[in-house]
């Protein structure tokens, strides 16, 4: 899968891996699903918080998963 032009399915905002360095980040939601950067870092800064991520039925793009 070329992540640098998929369109990041938690926010709908950022392209998964926006550049070539940038690999994004595998969702703590499912530990399955890529996700861009940003969202990774916040869902690393809520784990940290000791809450849990944001389930991926929630998602604004779920048929790019498996559910």
């Amino acid at each position: 899968m070329d992540k640098t032009n998929s369109l990041c399915p938690r926010c709908l905002k950022n392209n998964i891996g926006r550049t070539p360095g940038d690999p994004g980040a595998l969702s703590r939601a499912d530990n399955e699903t890529y996700i861009c950067s940003d969202c990774g870092v916040e869902e690393a800064f809520l784990n940290f918080a000791g809450h849990k991520a944001q389930p991926v039925s929630l998602w604004p793009i779920r048929e790019s998963v498996n559910l």
